[in-house]
């Protein structure tokens, strides 16, 4: 149940953290496809989670492949390191000059998307 509400609040947090900094003056605002991107990405992101999740739970003798999160983590290490890449990933977009946001966002969407379809290739199903 901790781990739905840490991803509810990662999603509602990224939402927030968007609509926040494009107010911002410090910030450049993000334009439609950018945010179009952006939304795809934290699709992506929780989906990712989802199936981090579910190899967790369901395959004691699958480990898990990312080397930040250790072989066998827990529901709720799962959840900070998602809302933790969730918002560092808005950050580092923010951050970016206008003309690095795109190939930052594609390449994001290119790795996630690839680490879902692989995900599911292997029969990995999805754990909310």
């Amino acid at each position: 149940m901790r781990a739905r509400l840490l991803a509810a609040v990662a999603a509602l947090t990224l939402v927030s953290g968007v609509s926040q900094a494009q107010t911002s003056p410090s910030f450049e605002p993000l334009s439609r496809e950018e945010l179009i991107k952006e939304g795809v990405i934290g699709a992506l992101f929780l989906v990712d989670y989802a199936q981090t999740r579910d190899i967790s739970a369901s395959y004691p003798r699958r480990t898990e492949k990312n080397p930040i999160l250790g072989e066998h983590p827990t529901d709720a290490a799962i959840a900070r390191y998602f809302l933790g890449g969730a918002l560092l990933h808005v950050a580092v977009l923010y951050a970016l000059p206008k003309e690095y946001r795109a190939p930052f966002q594609n390449g994001t969407i290119i790795l996630q998307g690839g680490v879902v379809a692989r995900n599911a290739y292997f029969g990995i199903g999805m754990r909310w």
